[in-house]
C-alpha cells in the first residue's frame, strides 16, 4: 500500500522535530552533568575556603600568660554579694590600665579571676607587680597572680593551650598578695635587670 502524501508530509516534519528533541536531551542532560560538576566544585572550594578560615582564625605562638583571683571572693559572693560585685568593678578598673601599660590584651575575665597575654615576660612580670603594689596600697581585696611562658593558640580572641592550664595552675597556689611564677618565667627574668 502506498503512502499517501500527508503521511510523507509528515514524517518530513516529524524527523526534524524528533532529531531536535534528541539534541535538546542530550543538551539537557550534558548541562545536568556540567551542573553537577559544578556544584561539587562549589561544594569542595566552600570547605576549603571555611577551613583556611578557621586556620587563618588560629594563630600559634609563644606568649606569657598572666591569671589573676581575688583572695576569698566566692566567700564574700555568699555574705555580701553587693560588695563582691564592687569589688569585682575595682578589680578591672584597678588591673586593665596596668595590662594595657604593659603592651598586654585583656583575655577575659573568669568569675573574679582575669586572664591576659603579653608579647614579652617581662612586661608581663612588671604589670603583676604593678598590679600588686596598686592592689595592697587600696587594701580593698589581695589577689593571687601567676604567670607561666608557654606556646598556646589564639583564636577568636581568645587563648587556649597547656600553657594557658599551667599559668591558671600557678596562680591557684600563689600566696594572697604574691606572685608565683614558671620556671620558664624565672629563666627568661633571672638575668634581666627591672
Amino acid at each position: 500500500m502506498a503512502k499517501s502524501n500527508v503521511d510523507v508530509l509528515d514524517m518530513e516534519i516529524v524527523n526534524p522535530i524528533i532529531e531536535i528533541i534528541k539534541k535538546y536531551d542530550n543538551f539537557e542532560k550534558e548541562e545536568n552533568a556540567r551542573y553537577e560538576e559544578y556544584e561539587k566544585i562549589r561544594k569542595s572550594t566552600k570547605r576549603e575556603i571555611k577551613k583556611t578560615r578557621e586556620y587563618m582564625s588560629q594563630s600559634r605562638q609563644l606568649a606569657a600568660i598572666m591569671f589573676t583571683d581575688i583572695v576569698g571572693y566566692t566567700a564574700l559572693m555568699g555574705n555580701d554579694e553587693q560588695k563582691a560585685f564592687a569589688i569585682l568593678s575595682k578589680n578591672r578598673d584597678l588591673q586593665k590600665p596596668f595590662i594595657e601599660q604593659f603592651n598586654g590584651k585583656w583575655i577575659k575575665e573568669l568569675g573574679d579571676g582575669v586572664m591576659a597575654s603579653f608579647n614579652t615576660v617581662s612586661d608581663a612580670v612588671n604589670a603583676a607587680i604593678k598590679i600588686q603594689e596598686a592592689c595592697n596600697a587600696a587594701k580593698d581585696f589581695k589577689l593571687r597572680i601567676g604567670i607561666h611562658l608557654g606556646e598556646v593558640v589564639f583564636e577568636n580572641d581568645d587563648v587556649f593551650g597547656d600553657g594557658v592550664n599551667i599559668a591558671a595552675r600557678i596562680q591557684s597556689i600563689a600566696a594572697p598578695g604574691g606572685i608565683y611564677i614558671s620556671e620558664s618565667v624565672y629563666n627568661n627574668v633571672s638575668n634581666k635587670e627591672s
